[in-house]
């Protein structure tokens, strides 16, 4: 199944906050860090996937949503003007990583798909927290909506593969 496809092109034509009545409690530098590091943190667990997964369908995932994250943060880099790096962004369970890094076969498949979750979960969360206040299109809000409506696909895939 071609993921990256159904992923990425229906997070583009469904990208929506709804209205921006959360609240914010990160600055936009700190908040672009911490996307910027998940970014990161998926082409690492990509190529874990592509050494350590048993299953076909894990890797493909692996793939799709290292391919989706390159894209935006391509994005970030252009709505942050190079502007992403941040001694304070820190992801999340870093725990689980690091015993991501010691699994493969079937364990590393259900520990991949537990801590994808996690961290899709999270970034959600973060997004909804952090939605701007201003309702005008710029390419920081629009960066927003893109990367919280991929991540929403991303868990259902994510979960679908559970």
């Amino acid at each position: 199944m071609q993921y990256r496809r159904l992923v990425f092109i229906s997070a583009l034509l469904g990208a929506s906050f709804g209205p921006a009545s959360a609240e914010t409690g990160m600055t936009r530098q700190a908040l672009l860090a911490t996307l910027d590091a998940l970014h990161e943190r998926q082409a690492e667990i990509a190529a874990l996937a592509e050494q350590r997964a048993e299953r076909a369908e894990v890797r493909d995932l692996a793939d799709a949503l290292r391919q989706d994250h390159r894209i935006l943060d391509e994005w970030l880099d252009q709505a942050a003007e190079g502007n992403t790096n941040d001694a304070t962004a820190n992801l999340p369970g870093s725990e689980a990583y690091q015993q991501l890094q010691t699994l493969e076969g079937e364990e590393f498949d259900a520990a991949f798909l537990r801590y994808q979750a996690q961290l899709h979960e999270q970034a959600l969360t973060l997004l909804e927290q952090n939605r701007p206040e201003d309702s005008a299109l710029s390419s920081y809000t629009n960066l927003l909506k893109v990367t919280h409506e991929a991540m929403r696909k991303h868990l259902a895939l994510i979960q679908a593969e559970r």
